[in-house]
Order: structure tokens, then C-alpha cells, then sequence
């Protein structure tokens, strides 16, 4: 499995084999059943996982009491808490496995001995990172300035078969809307195919 996470890394940073060699051996597996936790809130994490099946969420719980969906990861995906992992102060997020699921990990010191060794794992940390600042902002932008229409469609566009697999109440939640306000949008939009 680890075949995945090295195209995930050389679609960001073209990777030579003395490089993933001594990348690979820092790997492990990691499996988590359906309801289980990646990262219990007011936890730490110490590591990345890439997601090589099975889905999770990332949720905090408002000041209400209603647990608010902050993003879905996939197959293909890298999962961590990464504000966490970089000032090593407790997250304030839950990551939730939504289904049987499979991950392979790396722990952050391993990964920060990387860092300290390799040219290569350095300049990759800082593409990583700047990936994912721009994920979050695009994220901020669409809940910002877009409609839930346009963030249902998005969605359904980056995940054709997430209906199938995540409860209608996550992706209301994600999405910024109630489920009640999702459904309508379904309907109003594929109006045969969705109702």
C-alpha cells in the first residue's frame, strides 16, 4: 500500500529511490474501525497518516453543544491535526473514522528527523505545508463568500459517490447549512436524480 502515499509525495516533489527508502522504513500501518478516533480533542497528535482506505472526519463541538463537521478526508488523502502538529499544543479538533478504515503513518519525529537530514524531506515539508495553508484558506473563501450551492456542488464534484458513504447530516454540517436546507438543495438541483 505504500505504493499510494509515494505518488501522493512525488505528485508534490519529485522523489528519488535512496530518498523513499529512507522514507519507507519510518512507515507503519494503522487501523482504525468505524467510530473510532485518529485524534481525541485536547490531544496532540504525533503523526501524519495518509489514507489508503476509508474516510474520517475533522469536527469540534460549538459552544451549543452541536458538533460542527470541519472537513472530510478520503482515500489518497494525508490526515493530521496540523495546527497540533506544529506548536505541539493540544487540538482543539476531533478526527473521527466514518468508516472502516486504513492508514499509513509516520510519527512527527521521525519525520522531523527527515527534515534535519535531507535536503529533499525539508523542501518537501515546506511544499506540504504550503499545500495545505492554501486547502484551509480555499475552505475559509467557499464558507465565506459562496453559496451552499455552490459548496454542494463542489463537493459532488470532488466526491461523486460521498452520498453513499458519509450520513447526510456530516455533509450538511461541512457544507455550513442544516440537513433539512441540504436536501432542498438536492432536490432543487437534480430535481429527478437526487429527490
Amino acid at each position: 500500500m505504500s505504493e499510494f502515499i509515494k505518488k501522493a509525495i512525488s505528485n508534490l516533489l519529485p522523489i528519488n529511490e535512496s530518498e523513499w527508502e529512507a522514507f519507507e522504513t519510518k512507515l507503519f500501518k494503522k487501523e482504525i474501525k468505524k467510530g473510532q478516533y485518529f485524534l481525541h480533542k485536547d490531544h496532540t497528535i504525533n503523526a501524519i497518516g495518509f489514507i489508503t482506505s476509508g474516510s474520517f472526519r475533522t469536527f469540534c463541538i460549538d459552544n451549543t453543544g452541536e458538533e460542527i463537521t470541519y472537513c472530510l478526508h478520503f482515500e489518497n488523502e494525508f490526515l493530521t491535526a496540523f495546527e497540533s502538529l506544529i506548536t505541539r499544543e493540544p487540538s482543539i479538533f476531533d478526527i473521527q473514522a466514518m468508516e472502516d478504515s486504513t492508514l499509513i503513518c509516520i510519527n512527527k519525529s521521525d519525520l522531523d528527523q527527515l527534515y534535519k537530514t535531507s535536503h529533499y524531506w525539508e523542501c518537501f515539508g515546506r511544499l506540504f505545508a504550503e499545500r495545505f495553508y492554501v486547502i484551509r484558506q480555499n475552505r475559509y473563501k467557499d464558507l465565506l463568500l459562496e453559496t451552499a450551492e455552490y459548496r454542494y456542488l463542489k463537493l459532488l464534484d470532488k466526491y461523486p459517490d460521498i452520498f453513499q458513504r458519509v450520513p447526510q447530516y456530516y455533509i450538511a454540517s461541512f457544507i455550513g447549512i442544516r440537513p433539512q436546507s441540504l436536501s432542498r438543495i438536492r432536490k432543487n438541483i437534480y430535481p429527478a436524480k437526487r429527490s
